[in-house]
């Protein structure tokens, strides 16, 4: 047999032996094309009858992972053509044990996250159904949209309830949530509107000074924050001129001295207070306490009445037919 006869018959098993056996290269470029023609079908059904027949020898080729991929490939465009929940599951059911897909198996993930939203959790539109979808896919690009609406519903449940508490509990749960920043914002009008009209029907001085101290940092409530301090000084200041005491009126220069609010009534509180305490010394027909009253109090109406009188101290009071009382009480 000569040379050449004997080479092309090598070259021809080698050729045979490549093509039944191992496929070559040509395999996974063939499955490329097809893969990219979208013969999806075909490439399932040529590449796992190869993969196949290597298992059942106990082969391992270098092209297997290829092929493998570019089966796994197909499958999910199967699936993607299919768009179901069940048909990506059953996906990552079959290759959830090999880590050469795993980036398929992630990206099947998040196709039947996108169809679990569509067909199940926007339908359905429940607080607990995104709850259960942020539950089962968390991280997915939906997730933030199921968080928003979450918080839109809970966030109408709370209004409906009318109650300052309810909406208090809405904020506690998704005040630091970004997704549900425009539902927390909505809350947090509610809640300041919610407590200043409670506020405005007690009309107290504790009612006021709550709303004052629990919102004066809110953004919401700076309007208002205003006409609430006038308010809560108003009935502070209605309420010593009631009780008319030293004590009250000092309590409430104490409390408000610094107020710019303050300022308009600060005579007249002056005033009542003079009055007042040289009330109380001539009534205990204490001359020291008379005394202490005429060095604390040298200003206003009531001072200069004391100094003009020429009832100054309580045996004078006495003398002259008062009864005790000062001249200018």
């Amino acid at each position: 047999m000569s040379s050449s006869k004997q080479f092309s018959r090598i070259v021809v098993v080698a050729l045979g032996l490549c093509l039944l056996g191992t496929g070559c290269a040509g395999l996974p470029v063939s499955l490329r094309k097809l893969l990219d023609n979208g013969s999806l079908d075909r490439v399932v059904s040529k590449g796992q009858s190869w993969l196949d027949k290597q298992q059942a020898r106990g082969k391992h080729p270098p092209e297997r992972d290829e092929v493998f991929v570019l089966v796994g490939e197909a499958r999910l465009g199967l699936a993607r053509r299919a768009d179901t929940v069940e048909a990506y599951r059953e996906f990552a059911r079959r290759y959830a044990r090999e880590p050469i897909v795993a980036d398929l198996v992630h990206r099947s993930r998040g196709f039947e996250a996108t169809a679990f939203f569509r067909d199940q959790t926007q339908p359905l539109d429940t607080l607990e159904g995104y709850q259960e979808f942020q539950s089962r896919y968390p991280g997915v690009p939906e997730a933030e949209i199921a968080g928003r609406r979450e918080a839109e519903i809970a966030l109408r449940r709370a209004l409906d309830q009318d109650s300052l508490d309810a909406v208090r509990a809405f904020l506690r749960t998704y005040g630091a949530r970004p997704e549900a920043a425009a539902s927390v914002a909505q809350a947090r009008q509610h809640e300041v509107l919610k407590a200043l009209a409670e506020a405005q029907s007690a009309s107290s001085l504790a009612g006021w000074r709550e709303f004052r101290l629990t919102y004066e940092s809110w953004p919401e409530a700076a309007e208002m924050l205003s006409g609430v301090r006038v308010n809560e000084l108003s009935v502070a200041r209605d309420l010593a001129i009631r009780t008319d005491t030293v004590a009250a009126y000092q309590e409430l220069m104490e409390a408000y001295g610094e107020w710019p609010e303050m300022v308009p009534f600060e005579p007249e509180l002056y005033d009542r207070e003079a009055r007042r305490a040289f009330q109380d010394a001539h009534a205990s027909h204490e001359l020291n306490q008379l005394i202490a009253g005429l060095e604390r109090y040298t200003r206003g109406a009531v001072a200069g009445a004391l100094r003009a009188s020429d009832c100054r101290l309580p045996p004078a009071c006495a003398e002259t037919g008062t009864g005790g009382r000062p001249a200018f009480g």
